[in-house]
């Protein structure tokens, strides 16, 4: 392997990374959004009821 395979390489393996650690962000953010909602569903459930 030369050096510019090497390089590449390693740049790819930093963007798979930082693919992961964006997936992760992001189901993070969801999970927060959903327990927001469950939150409001109780709100209104106690009303209703």
């Amino acid at each position: 392997m030369d050096a510019n395979t090497t390089i590449i390489i390693a740049i790819n393996l930093c963007g798979f990374a930082a693919t992961i650690a964006t997936l992760k962000n992001d189901i993070n953010w969801l999970k927060a959004v959903i327990d927001k909602q469950d939150k409001r569903i109780e709100k209104l459930e106690e009303k209703l009821c």
